[in-house]
């Protein structure tokens, strides 16, 4: 089978905590300068980001001189120079007049903390996080074991499902015709992908017609995740004519855990790569198929629809390059082929990943692939909810939990995102049922825990010690599948008294993001729709960002006074 990317080793085990520099430019990420990799300005002359995005909105611009609509292709000749990627923080070389932050005893490895039970001694917090990456890799390799629940998997599909599944591949056959990914189209598509280890979630969005508006995209009940209407299996089958389909038949194969498959591959994961690209693929024809069955007939049938397509960047990677560059091109592969009338057969495939790879594919500048915890990010930017000041979003999935602390300003028609620090671990749901049963203490894991969460803080601390959030609430958002296990409930109590016992006194307020005055998310009725956060973020159009400054973009804070910081922290030997 043909080789796609290079071979890699398995790096889920290094630690990725850090700035989002040192995770993005790790991944190869770059910021554009003023020219381009290939000599070409990112943007037209004298044409600035604001009259980019009104040159989008009013398609008509196109059609009034052959000449100007020649100069507006900059994506289908350059791709995507001024998009999302601009957020990639320079090096932080030079960073000589560092704050004071907060020592590693903040971190409770000396201290007592006051809950319902006493933290047992033996658990400190980074000797249960070293367990945690253990127990990760073990249940990693346990989860790639082919599923042994395939009969029961079948029979949970009904005859309903089916025939909705082939009434959708029949729309999507009817909207194919009208796709384009050329930029003189006159209607745009903004298809936003979370991909995630169990479930994946969908939102398509018009992002210049407001009668149209942002949708997720439903399932049927024989294809949940957790009996959710907007979580999708993330289960592939491979027919015995060697055709995948997300619809399994008479002796098809299962292929599932296709994330950590295509993420834990020693040697060459060419085969990872094609089920990626196979239910990528499948994935968007279901979506468009849907969202044509709902609003085509409102669409203007004699106006091509320009589509693009944002993916969540799976940060179990923990920042390596070569994964990345293999997601990228199952992503740009699986858009191509599910614009095209090619069947999902190994060869088509196969012919779109070596495109794809050789460079073929550059013309679509139609691809984003960034980290999820950025999808998050701009989930909050684009909600109701929105309003100044410092936040902290925590997703807490099966395998990872993603952090960030980041600030949001208005000022003078400015949208302004600051991204103060992130952090990404294998501290999941999942995981940390294993630790306890492992032999993890409940108070040990909880500690763990709250170590991970004050890492985003100390690295906000380090740049701007003044905000006012260190000395009032810190709003928290809690999102993911595996934000509801009772081994977390304690973590962020614990947290606050971590922070207590530092040069700060940050207590979280919990809060709720409700997404339902943005998103039609109509079918889940009563049911949270917080973990569609991130597709939502990712449905909206590289134009539609507001500026973000990242860790070494942001101006610091003149230093602290330095200060022995030994008096704030108390000490075994003083309880």
């Amino acid at each position: 089978m043909t080789t796609y990317g290079k071979n890699f080793t398995n790096q889920i085990s290094q630690p990725s905590r850090g700035s989002m520099a040192e995770q993005l430019l790790a991944v190869g990420f770059r910021v554009p300068e003023k020219e381009s990799d290939n000599g070409m300005s990112s943007a037209k002359p004298g044409q600035t980001r604001s009259a980019l995005k009104a040159t989008r909105q009013q398609k008509s611009c196109y059609k009034t001189s052959k000449k100007q609509g020649k100069k507006n292709k900059s994506h289908k000749e350059k791709g995507r120079n001024i998009k999302m990627m601009n957020i990639i923080e320079r090096s932080e070389a030079g960073r000589v007049n560092a704050v004071v932050a907060p020592t590693a005893s903040i971190y409770g490895e000396d201290l007592t903390v006051q809950t319902t039970n006493p933290v047992q001694p033996q658990y400190y917090a980074a000797d249960v996080q070293r367990r945690m990456k253990e127990l990760a890799k073990g249940f990693q390799k346990r989860q790639l074991q082919p599923s042994a629940d395939i009969e029961k998997l079948t029979n949970k599909i009904t005859s309903a499902d089916r025939f909705e599944m082939e009434n959708r591949r029949s729309a999507f056959d009817e909207l194919r015709p009208y796709i384009t990914f050329d930029d003189d189209a006159e209607t745009e598509l903004v298809i936003g992908f979370d991909f995630g280890s169990t479930s994946s979630k969908v939102v398509c969005r018009f992002p210049y017609d407001e009668g149209l508006g942002a949708y997720a995209v439903p399932n049927t009940d024989g294809f949940s995740a957790e009996r959710h209407p907007y979580y999708w299996q993330a289960k592939l089958w491979e027919q015995n004519d060697g055709t995948f389909d997300l619809v399994p038949s008479l002796n098809s194969k299962l292929h599932d855990h296709l994330k950590l498959t295509l993420f834990n591959s020693d040697n060459s994961n060419s085969e990872a790569m094609l089920h990626v690209t196979a239910y990528l693929t499948l994935m968007i024809r279901q979506s468009l198929g849907w969202l044509w069955q709902k609003v085509g007939s409102a669409i203007d049938r004699e106006k091509k629809i320009r589509l693009s397509a944002n993916f969540g960047f799976p940060t179990i990677t923990g920042g390596n390059s070569e994964e990345k560059k293999d997601f990228e091109l199952c992503a740009k592969a699986a858009l191509s082929l599910a614009a095209s009338n090619g069947s999902v057969s190994q060869k088509d495939l196969n012919d779109e990943l070596k495109k794809a790879e050789s460079g073929v594919l550059q013309m679509l500048g139609n691809i984003m692939v960034v980290p999820e915890f950025i999808g998050a990010v701009m989930g909050y930017f684009h909600s109701a909810q929105k309003k100044n000041g410092e936040f902290m979003i925590c997703d807490i999935g099966g395998l990872t939990i993603d952090a960030v602390c980041f600030g949001f300003h208005q000022e003078n028609g400015r949208n302004l995102i600051k991204i103060y620090g992130s952090a990404v671990e294998t501290y999941g749901a999942e995981i940390a049922k294993t630790a306890i049963k492992d032999g993890v203490s409940p108070e040990g894991l909880a500690k763990a825990i709250a170590k991970f969460v004050c890492d985003p803080l100390r690295d906000a601390y380090e740049i701007n010690w003044r905000l006012r959030c260190w000395d009032g609430e810190m709003p928290l958002f809690i999102i993911g599948g595996g934000r509801h296990y009772e081994g977390y409930q304690n973590s962020f109590t614990i947290a606050e008294k971590f922070i207590e016992n530092g040069l700060f006194k940050t207590k979280f307020l919990e809060t709720a993001l409700s997404l339902n005055e943005e998103l039609d998310s109509s079918e889940a009725k009563d049911q949270s729709c917080k973990r569609l956060l991130v597709a939502w973020g990712l449905s909206h159009s590289d134009l539609d960002l507001p500026e973000i400054l990242t860790r070494a973009e942001i101006q610091r804070a003149s230093p602290q006074t330095r200060r022995d910081t030994g008096q704030n922290f108390v000490g075994q030997e003083q309880t």
